[in-house]
């Protein structure tokens, strides 16, 4: 009888065991599902973020939107200023497959999804500021499987530009302004005023401009709502 009941309990240890364990790998399969799932997913935010390389944001802001206004501004010189987010510039990923493309214009192909590169941006602006940059993607398409490519252009940086400092507006719970006032000189053109001067151009050889922000508080988290860009 003794025996009976020692060989009934080793063979219910076994049994939980077999089933701990089974347990245990399903679990463990399951999260490195869902975490490859999420690289996949933040695959481009990732990298946009590992390449920022901004301007000081305003020291007034908390760590949480400095790191919003630097994302902000390295999205609008991507779009406004360069394109391609510091991809490389690879020919043997040139591509026509496109939407809107006629098979005359040639676009660089990444390996990010499309879907991915609009998250990433409504993940940074709301309202007319987030249709503003949707409207400034002139250089960046959909390719036929889903993913993103980019034309190789850029208008350049203002060389007038020197630098900036931030003033606080206002700021409650829920909202947050403030102003640049960025300066700007024809130094780099010129050398020096009294060049300018000779120059016979017109205007001023140095002079300043306030362009204004505003970050407000989603149910999603901060959000830039107004982005006037400096360069």
């Amino acid at each position: 009888m003794k025996k009976l009941i020692t060989l009934i309990l080793a063979a219910s240890l076994l049994t939980g065991c077999g089933s701990n364990t089974s347990n245990g790998e399903e679990q463990q399969t399951e999260q490195s599902v869902k975490n490859e799932e999420q690289q996949n997913t933040n695959a481009f935010a990732a990298e946009a973020d590992s390449n920022i390389n901004s301007e000081e944001p305003p020291e007034f802001l908390s760590d949480e939107n400095k790191k919003l206004f630097e994302r902000a501004e390295y999205i609008t010189f991507f779009t406004l200023v360069s394109t391609g987010f510091d991809s490389t510039v690879d020919e043997s990923r040139l591509t026509t497959d496109f939407e809107g493309s006629d098979g005359s214009l040639y676009a660089y192909e990444t390996d990010y999804m499309y879907s991915d590169f609009e998250d990433y941006i409504s993940s940074v602006f709301t309202g007319e500021a987030l249709e503003k940059v949707k409207n400034d993607l002139g250089s960046y398409f959909e390719t036929s499987d889903g993913k993103l490519c980019w034309v190789n252009a850029a208008r350049g940086t203002n060389i007038f530009y020197v630098d900036k400092t931030f003033e606080l507006i206002s700021e409650t719970d829920d909202k947050i302004e403030f102003k640049a006032i960025a300066n700007y000189s024809g130094e780099a053109v010129y050398g020096s005023e009294e060049a300018f001067n000779e120059s016979g151009d017109g205007g001023e050889y140095a002079w300043s401009e306030e362009y204004n922000f505003e970050l407000v508080k989603t149910d999603d988290g901060w959000r830039v709502s107004r982005f006037e860009y400096w360069k």
